[in-house]
């Protein structure tokens, strides 16, 4: 079994899914597996995934036979988890090479924390950084309320990797927060245990005209608010 996975929920954005897939497997840190969760896109979304699987065994493939949704869809791969650790990615999104070496390394040193945060870079597919999260933060060891204080902002989790072992207590991403559910989801993890801040950049956020977090960003965060 390897120690972490990455889940990479994808529709049809075969062209895009197949970089954030390469993204995980040029990682320093080979002991991984990448599960890809398609939400029955009905293109070459398959193809794509079984052109880089049948070259590399730690990439798998589910494509359910109909529509989950967005965050129905990343609950089912979180639900799947069976290694220790676990990382959750868009499909448009990037990792740079020594985050997991980095994170796990953290986390298998800090045996108390389930989290850890690294900065996250946003950007746009032409290249345009126009933010980089957690440039103001302490590196270490935070307990709560600490890190849910400072992920309250609404850093998303590309550059996050979890234990599996907290979801005894906090359960599942939940589907019903709507696109604002991976923020629930984190801060629920930063409200109950220690988390290990870093300031390594270790992820690229994706922001293009067809991405859930520009189309509407206000309205999916307002929405999500009461349930959080």
């Amino acid at each position: 079994m390897a120690l972490v996975t990455t889940i990479i929920p994808t529709f049809r954005r075969p062209r895009m899914l197949k970089g954030a897939i390469e993204s995980v497997l040029a990682q320093t840190f080979e002991d991984l597996e990448v599960n890809v969760y398609d939400d029955a896109s009905g293109d070459d979304t398959a193809a794509v995934v079984h052109s880089i699987s049948s070259r590399d065994s730690r990439v798998h493939y589910v494509c359910h036979p109909k529509r989950l949704g967005m965050m129905a869809n990343f609950a089912y791969g979180v639900a799947h988890v069976k290694t220790p650790f676990f990382h959750i990615m868009s499909d448009d999104d990037l990792l740079l090479p020594d985050f997991f070496r980095i994170g796990i390394g953290e986390l298998q040193r800090n045996h108390e924390a389930m989290l850890f945060v690294g900065r996250l870079i946003m950007a746009q597919p032409d290249g345009y950084v126009f933010g980089v999260t957690g440039d103001a933060w302490r590196e270490g060891l935070e307990v709560p309320p600490s890190t849910f204080i400072k992920l309250a902002a609404g850093d998303t989790w590309t550059s996050m990797i979890f234990c599996r072992d907290a979801l005894d207590t906090i359960g599942m991403p939940d589907p019903q927060v709507g696109p604002a559910g991976d923020h629930d989801f984190e801060l629920r993890v930063a409200a109950l245990y220690p988390a290990i801040i870093s300031n390594a950049l270790c992820a690229i956020f994706c922001i293009h005209s067809a991405s859930s977090s520009v189309s509407d960003p206000l309205t999916h965060l307002l929405n999500g608010i009461p349930r959080i």
